[in-house]
Order: C-alpha cells, then sequence, then structure tokens
C-alpha cells in the first residue's frame, strides 16, 4: 500500500469509530429513560413511605398536642417537588386520624373526638426534605405553637435514594 493509502484508510476508520461512538452516545438517553422513570417512580414511592412513617411517628409523639398548624415546609426540589411534599403531609396528616391541621371545622372537631379545650392545645409543625449524595433525608420538628419550644424531633433517613428506607435519631 501507499503511504497515501494508509493514511486514509486510518481517516476512515477514525471517522467511522467516531460516528458509532456518537450515535451510542445520542442514542443513550433515549435507551436509559424506561428505567430512569421507573427508578423516580420507585424514588418517590418511597419518599411518600418515608412521609407517611414520620407522620405516624410524629402521632405517636405528639403529647396532648392535637391541632398541627403547617409551619416551614422546605425541599431542596431535588428530592420531591415543595408543593408535593406539601400535599403528602397534609394528606398523611388527614388519614392519620389523630392530628388535625389548624382551624378546623366543628364537624372535624367532633369526628376527632376534640373538646374546646383541646382545640386550645396547638403545635406548629415543620418539615425538610433534602437529597443528601447518597440517601434522602426527612426532618421533622413539632414546636409548641405558644412557647416556640420544641416538644419532638427526628430524622429519617433513606440509605439510597432508591433503597428501602432506614430511620436514625
Amino acid at each position: 500500500m501507499k503511504p497515501i493509502s494508509k493514511h486514509l484508510v486510518v481517516r476512515v476508520f477514525l471517522a467511522m469509530s467516531l460516528a458509532v461512538l456518537t450515535g451510542c452516545m445520542l442514542m443513550m438517553p433515549a435507551m436509559m429513560a424506561p428505567g430512569m422513570l421507573k427508578t423516580s417512580h420507585s424514588e418517590k414511592q418511597e419518599q411518600e413511605q418515608m412521609i407517611k412513617e414520620a407522620v405516624s411517628e410524629l402521632a405517636l409523639n405528639r403529647g396532648s398536642y392535637n391541632l398541627i398548624e403547617l409551619g416551614r415546609i422546605e425541599t431542596d426540589g431535588r428530592a420531591f417537588p415543595e408543593a408535593k411534599f406539601r400535599e403528602v403531609i397534609v394528606n398523611q396528616i388527614a388519614a392519620s386520624g389523630q392530628l388535625v391541621l389548624t382551624e378546623p371545622s366543628q364537624e372535624q372537631a367532633a369526628a376527632a373526638g376534640l373538646t374546646d379545650e383541646d382545640q386550645q392545645v396547638r403545635a406548629i409543625l415543620d418539615a425538610e426534605l433534602l437529597r443528601l449524595e447518597s440517601r434522602d433525608r426527612l426532618e421533622l420538628k413539632l414546636k409548641d405553637a405558644r412557647s416556640g419550644r420544641i416538644v419532638w424531633e427526628k430524622r429519617f433517613y433513606s440509605l439510597q435514594p432508591s433503597s428501602a428506607s432506614s430511620h436514625d435519631h
């Protein structure tokens, strides 16, 4: 072969290799998307389960507090959108059957068995959900509405964003 032909063969080989590699890189997101959606969906389910467990524990450790006012409800947006986070907390409080959000109607108060005296005992719930490097962290704080004193707080962790959750105090 002539020296020019060797260069031409090498150039053609490199051009074809580049085209194949570029094509793979362009196709990779489309090929991975179904798996990523599944992971994202399972992460959301895991986070909702973690919130559900946290609110259940809150209900058990609320002391004499029956009425809960939502205070600071925040997320970094990477773990869960803030509006959805607030919605899940509100739904879990309502589903607990033990906690009532502030300003309940007379029907809600009666259904929850709250007396006029019970309705005076209020607490403020602060919640924060953050995506850390290898796991999510949910922190709940229950504060006395009058004094601002923290009466209960706990952090809940998932081991990994897509793994089963475990809890830590």
